[in-house]
């Protein structure tokens, strides 16, 4: 029973990658002259058949796109049309289009008092550089995210730090 089982299961899989290579091997001709993402997607679902999904806010607002390709695989196009910002995965009959997240590095670290060693709260941490900046939380922590890049290209005596001052103390004034 259980060799069966993993016989179809394999059996599945195998032809669900097959489908998925199917859609992407398929060839079709494009031609965009100035158009939008949006409109190339439209041109490429009506001659291929399958849909796309993707969320309309970053797909409608693109620049526009100018490129033609005789009988080239679908993938081929999208891998062109949607550059290094996006990627797409299949599923069903239907490609997925998301927007690749920007993957940060967090820089962090803890402000004390010189005085008494305790943590300095809510300090405004800038890097001038990288136009970029946080503030601690109450115990002087300080997380600040940056491109993997730009930490190569900073320098830490670049940031500039404002402490905030402390609160004055309300004391009984005598009459």
């Amino acid at each position: 029973m259980r060799k069966h089982c993993a016989f179809l299961l394999l059996l599945f899989l195998s032809y669900s990658l097959f489908a998925q290579d199917r859609i992407l091997q398929q060839k079709v001709s494009v031609d965009f002259r100035n158009i939008t993402m949006y409109d190339a997607l439209m041109q490429i679902e009506r001659k291929a058949g399958f849909y796309f999904s993707y969320d309309n806010q970053f797909i409608k607002n693109q620049k526009k796109i100018s490129f033609t390709a005789s009988d080239a695989p679908v993938k081929e196009i999208l891998d062109r049309l949607l550059d290094k910002e996006y990627y797409y995965i299949i599923n069903n009959n239907k490609i997925v289009i998301r927007k690749k997240e920007t993957e940060y590095l967090t820089v962090q670290g803890q402000f004390f008092d010189n005085t008494d060693q305790k943590p300095v709260e809510y300090v405004t941490v800038y890097e001038p550089n990288l136009k970029i900046g946080t503030m601690s939380n109450d115990q002087g922590i300080s997380p600040l995210k940056c491109l993997p890049a730009a930490i190569l290209n900073s320098s830490p005596t670049a940031c500039r730090t404002t402490i905030p001052a402390l609160p004055l103390r309300e004391e009984a004034i005598p009459r």
